[in-house]
This record gives structure tokens, C-alpha cells and sequence, in this order.
């Protein structure tokens, strides 16, 4: 379904039946969202020009997932750097990297890279991977250009798993 009209005629697309959208930036780069039901909404981002259109929001639902796989070299010998969310309905920002998750949902974040400040690494923090499972909501913000809060509600779960093996879990509701 194309909706010319939304967003004061930057326009909307909505794509049903288990779909499944992949792009890459650049050859280090590359993201994959699908679900029962994605819809892709754009903007004028700048006001001026009507001329140009950027994707300003997906919102997949049902079996939603989004991923984003990010390697540090060109030739891919090295695991790439993962964001990955699933849940019932996601609603995503990809100039800002901000997600809204409501229901059941998922988040894994992997970095396989050396961390620059060892201090910094534990069982429950740092470099490695990171699994968050909630019963209700994420929601993220972005901070700055790098550092965001995460917030989530409803028997939230945490797994990390650092670099050097140790394990850490947090419960909480």
C-alpha cells in the first residue's frame, strides 16, 4: 500500500506478508527487517526541498525483527559488530538509531572487538555479547552520538557474556 499523502506527501509505504527488506551502505555493512507487516515512512528533511526524500521511520509488526551486522574490515575474516531486536511491534528511527519495542522482544548486542579501556569489562558489562529479554516495552534515546539509555519493562532478563568467557545475569521486573 503507497500513501502519497502521509507526512505532508513525503509518503508512506506498507509491505504485508512475511517480508523481508535487506540493505548495505556501503561493503562492511549490512541490515535486514521483516516481519508480517513493514511500513517504511518518509520525510522532507529539509523543508526547503521537496525534491529529496529520507526514510524517517519502520515500523515492522508481527514476528518482528531488525538487524545490523557491521564489519570492521573489508575482507570479513572477523565476526561483525551485531545490533539485533525482535519482538510484536517495532518502531524504528534509522537516523537516530531510537527504538520503541512493545510486547514481548529481544535485544542482542554483539562486539567482538579488544575493548580500549580493560577497566571497564566485567561479567555484566563490556565487550562480548549481550542478550536483554522484557515482557512488555524497550525503548531507547539517543544521548549523543554514541551513548544511548535503554529502558525496559516486564520481567526483564540480562545475559553477557564477555570476551574472556565469564558470564553475568541481572533479573529484574
Amino acid at each position: 500500500h503507497i500513501d502519497q499523502t502521509f507526512n505532508e506527501g513525503a509518503g508512506a509505504l506498507t509491505l504485508g506478508g512475511e517480508v523481508d527488506i535487506r540493505s548495505s551502505q556501503s561493503s562492511q555493512d549490512m541490515s535486514q527487517m521483516t516481519g508480517d507487516e513493514l511500513r517504511l515512512e518518509f520525510e522532507y528533511p529539509n523543508s526547503s526541498s521537496q525534491n529529496n526524500r529520507e526514510l524517517e521511520t519502520v515500523i515492522a509488526k508481527n514476528n518482528a525483527q531488525i538487524e545490523h551486522r557491521v564489519w570492521e574490515e573489508e575482507d570479513k575474516t572477523m565476526p561483525p559488530i551485531v545490533y539485533y531486536i525482535g519482538g510484536d511491534h517495532i518502531e524504528y528511527n534509522p537516523n537516530t538509531q531510537e527504538t520503541i519495542a512493545v510486547g514481548h522482544g529481544e535485544l542482542v548486542l554483539r562486539d567482538p572487538r579488544k575493548p580500549e579501556i580493560q577497566m571497564h569489562q566485567s561479567a555484566l558489562a563490556g565487550k562480548g555479547t549481550t542478550r536483554f529479554t522484557w515482557s512488555q516495552k524497550l525503548q531507547t534515546l539517543q544521548l549523543s552520538k554514541e551513548l544511548y539509555r535503554i529502558s525496559m519493562n516486564g520481567n526483564v532478563e540480562m545475559v553477557h557474556k564477555n570476551l574472556d568467557g565469564h558470564i553475568g545475569m541481572l533479573t529484574s521486573n
